[in-house]
């Protein structure tokens, strides 16, 4: 089992480590439907890989503008995100403070 790095989440205040996968391994878990009600530019949350963001405070300052992210609000960003970033960096570099939680992959419907 690969060791762990502990990093302190701001934004929550909640302590996350990374897990094997490389992905937070955090207490807090969201429903899709939880996370939809965060759709807004003053509220507004992506998920990512299944990780969970609150993006609000980062709209001013993303690159291709707010309305990008705003398009995603509440919802799985990870196509859109992974077409246009690399993922491993832009969230390394933007990504750490602004995790909220996981997506709860139970209460996620099966296609």
């Amino acid at each position: 089992m690969a060791d762990t790095a502990d990093v302190v989440v701001s934004s929550s205040l909640s302590t996350l480590s990374l897990a094997e996968d490389g992905h937070p391994a955090l207490s807090k878990t969201f429903t899709a439907e939880e996370v939809a009600a965060h759709k807004k530019s003053t509220d507004c949350w992506i998920i990512i890989d299944g990780v969970v963001y609150n993006v609000t405070s980062f709209l001013a300052s993303h690159p291709g503008g707010k309305r990008t992210i705003l398009d995603m609000a509440g919802k799985d960003a990870t196509t859109k995100f992974r077409a246009l970033h690399n993922p491993e960096e832009t969230l390394r570099k933007y990504g750490q403070d602004l995790i909220v939680g996981r997506l709860d992959v139970s209460a996620v419907p099966k296609e």
